[in-house]
């Protein structure tokens, strides 16, 4: 999977949509040479 794929199903995950009361938003920093991928929702109103 291409890394431009990868990001778009990442912001278009709605996994937890039925647990927030918002609308879910993946906040997402990648750098193409980093091995590595960890990601995950912490619910706040911060991020929206």
């Amino acid at each position: 999977m291409a890394l431009d794929d990868l990001l778009a199903d990442i912001s278009g995950c709605r996994a937890c949509a039925g647990e927030l009361p918002h609308t879910p938003r993946p906040v997402v920093r990648v750098f193409p040479e980093t091995r590595l991928l960890i990601c995950g929702q912490a619910p706040g109103r911060r991020v929206h």
